[in-house]
């Protein structure tokens, strides 16, 4: 039996992998053929990169704390 642990993962490497395929595509059209400058293909392309701290944050505070909790402790 598989277990959820195992299967959670590869949603995210799936994820990877389509984001990794449309970077490739997204500076191949935008720079090479629409003639955009390469800095903000860039800046997009890192700006996932650059919240992921936050995420991985919001998401922690989130599992700890659940909705409607008036006082931020578990019950």
């Amino acid at each position: 039996m598989v277990s959820p642990c195992q299967i959670l993962p590869l949603f995210q490497v799936s994820v990877d992998v389509t984001v990794s395929l449309l970077v490739g595509t997204l500076n191949l059209v935008m720079i090479a053929e629409l003639g955009v400058s390469a800095r903000p293909v860039a800046i997009m392309v890192a700006l996932p990169l650059i919240f992921a701290p936050a995420r991985a944050l919001i998401g922690f505070r989130s599992d700890n704390y659940p909705l409607g909790a008036e006082s931020g402790l578990r019950p």
